[in-house]
């Protein structure tokens, strides 16, 4: 599980994470440059009665051009059904009529 440090250099603040200690202390430079060639306090964070724990955020593919072509492209072909339906999914209350194709 990794955890959370605390990088301290004057006024100079940072947080990172890392496994161990000994981890961060040689990954220092990664987080700050500065870091690299000077003495750099590093704590690891700590909150009474709390567990910190840090997790990896699963990266989202992106989505194809294609897709995006096709997403875009819907609005020129779409019936007054669809684009109410759209509209109300985005919160947007639908009052008059619009002149569009059925």
């Amino acid at each position: 599980m990794a955890k959370v440090f605390r990088l301290t250099l004057g006024s100079i603040d940072r947080f990172a994470v890392a496994e161990s200690i000994e981890d961060m202390h040689d990954r220092r430079a990664e987080i700050e440059p500065t870091f690299a060639y000077t003495p750099v306090e590093i704590q690891e964070l700590h909150i009474p009665g709390y567990v910190i724990e840090a997790h990896t955020i699963p990266k989202e593919e992106p989505k194809p051009v294609e897709t995006i072509v096709k997403e875009e492209n819907w609005m020129e072909n779409a019936t007054k059904a669809e684009w109410k339906e759209h509209l109300e999914q985005q919160g947007v209350e639908v009052k008059s009529k619009a002149t569009l194709s059925e």
